[in-house]
């Protein structure tokens, strides 16, 4: 079907003078009335993506020619399934053009759903893209069952969050997330914010251990200057694993709380009692004592053949980023004979900022 051109001279104007309209469609009264243009297909078979009804909107007879007269607006109707006797499933297109044929920025799907920028929203409202919202002095009037957010218009341009009590709830403060408002808890993939524990650190650890015949008569004997062995490593960017042979131990890269825990198993070579004595923090290549336990066996108690020693422990600590984190041995009177093995393990555990 072609099209019918209706050209109507510029100086009819409309009866309230003005600006006109070329077309009008009048229709009856009441809630059923008002004028119906009705655009439809002469499709027999309707399946996604067809067209139903279209408006352009163009310039066509622009001097400038090229761009200026492509379709600068269009607003269409496209199914969005396969047309049955139970399903005419549509969605409404609304195209824009700039530098082109108009193309589309927005649509409204079958089930009521607004996409800006994408053509396939998952929620009521998605858009694709940065949002800018204005900076108000304060939030509007409260409504029942409703929040609301909003740009605060104080320093820095704080984002509010207002609920339908009407308390405001600052979710950024400066240039950082509010720690206050969010309990100090991080929400899990979020980076950054000052005061904040990164929700997805927590109970992340790292495992170091030694298994070694170690010789040596009474006094400490520094673990970190043995090369103990990594058992796991959950996060990389909290914990790097020293295992040369002068400076084993963990270093903690993040500042924060951590938990420890420690062990010394020891058999049959030890002739003597004797007790883990520090917990040591290596800082500049020097040992720095942040915790110290005692677990005393008794002078001269015995042990041999097949018997263990051991000694357990673990404590809460606040640790600056970059120590260095290891233990020392001291034995009491004895020594650790070369048919003993001294198995140690140390494990840090982050807990939060």
């Amino acid at each position: 079907m072609g099209s019918i051109v209706a050209e109507i001279a510029d100086k009819i104007a409309s009866a309230g003078g003005g600006e006109r309209s070329e077309l009008e469609v009048r229709g009856g009264t009441g809630a059923a009335g008002g004028g119906i243009l009705t655009l439809s297909t002469s499709e027999l078979t309707v399946v996604d993506g067809d067209k139903l009804g279209r408006i352009d909107f163009q310039a066509p007879l622009d001097s400038a020619g090229t761009d200026a007269i492509l379709v600068g607006a269009s607003i269409w109707a496209e199914s969005d399934n396969t047309f049955s006797a139970s399903v005419n499933a549509t969605e409404l297109v609304f195209a824009t053009g700039a530098s082109e044929a108009a193309t589309e920025k927005m649509r409204i799907t079958s089930d009521g759903k607004v996409g800006i920028g994408t053509a396939t929203p998952v929620t009521d409202l998605t858009i694709e893209g940065p949002i800018t919202i204005k900076e108000q002095a304060a939030a509007d009037a409260d409504t029942a069952g409703y929040g609301q957010i909003w740009v605060d218009d104080a320093a820095n341009s704080p984002l509010m969050y207002t609920n339908d009590a009407g308390a405001d709830i600052g979710i950024t403060t400066g240039s950082t997330l509010n720690a206050a408002s969010l309990g100090g808890v991080m929400p899990v993939g979020v980076t950054g914010g000052s005061g904040l524990t990164d929700h997805a650190r927590i109970g992340k650890s790292c495992r170091m251990y030694l298994t070694s015949s170690i010789s040596t008569t009474s006094g400490e004997v520094y673990l970190s200057d043995y090369a103990m062995t990594t058992d796991y490593n959950d996060d990389a960017s909290l914990y790097t694993p020293q295992t040369s042979a002068t400076k084993s131990g963990i270093k903690i890269l993040v500042t924060g709380m951590y938990a420890f825990a420690w062990s010394i198993y020891n058999d049959g070579g030890d002739t003597a009692g004797g007790y883990l004595q520090q917990f040591l923090a290596e800082v500049s290549g020097s040992n720095t004592q942040i915790a110290t336990t005692y677990y005393i066996l008794g002078a001269n108690a015995q042990f041999a053949g097949s018997d263990w020693m051991k000694m357990n422990h673990c404590s809460i600590l606040p640790i600056t980023a970059n120590q260095i984190i290891s233990m020392t041995w001291n034995r009491q009177v004895g020594s650790i004979g070369s048919s003993g093995g001294l198995t140690t393990g140390l494990t840090a555990t982050y807990l939060s900022n």
